[in-house]
């Protein structure tokens, strides 16, 4: 099985040629300017914060109301007993302290309270499809960071890619990469 390890020491990498990862790459197709900023000028990632969309609080916070229910899992509580109540309460407060946080903007029609509903709708689906929660299999590691590099055949020249999987589950002999909002292999 995998054993929990002691998290690394990153050492400082060159922007230029820091591992690849899934928001750089997104930062590169949404926003090349702020891609370049920060991957290839070095600036700090902080220095280069602007107002978020509730997107991306919902993601969150969806996120971390499933991270919760699986790190119960992993921890021994039974999957009938983790309940609905527990997850929607997770996912209230994160949104509620993204929202009196004011770092995020109303970028369409809805308002913050629309935003936090539609997210609270999205659990409740999931959460009527992935109960119980023990019929995925065992948790064999949560937000576990990943290295790797792949060669291109045709140059020879090889890239660095890091990422972090959300869910890594074991079920019969097959183990499984999950993602918190989808579910699905990422």
């Amino acid at each position: 099985g995998l054993e929990p390890g002691q998290p690394s020491q990153l050492k400082k990498i060159d922007p230029a040629t820091r591992p690849y990862s899934p928001w750089r790459l997104s930062t590169f197709l949404q926003d090349p300017e702020k891609y370049a900023m920060l991957f290839i000028f070095g600036a700090d990632d902080k220095a280069m914060a602007e107002v978020r969309g509730y997107e991306l609080l919902v993601g969150d916070a969806v996120h971390q109301a499933f991270e919760s229910a699986y790190k119960r899992l992993q921890a021994g509580t039974p999957g009938k007993d983790i309940k609905l109540d527990e997850i929607l309460a997770v996912y209230g407060r994160v949104f509620d302290e993204g929202h009196k946080s004011g770092s995020y903007t109303e970028r369409s029609c809805w308002k913050a309270a629309e935003y936090k509903r539609r997210g609270a709708d999205y659990i409740k689906a999931r959460f009527e499809k992935l109960s119980p929660f023990e019929s995925q299999g065992k948790v064999l590691a949560i937000e576990e960071r990943v290295f790797w590099t792949m060669t291109d055949p045709a140059t020879k020249k090889s890239y660095d890619f890091k990422g972090r999987i959300d869910r890594l589950m074991l079920k019969g002999d097959t183990v499984y990469i999950r993602d918190w909002k989808t579910h699905f292999a990422p």
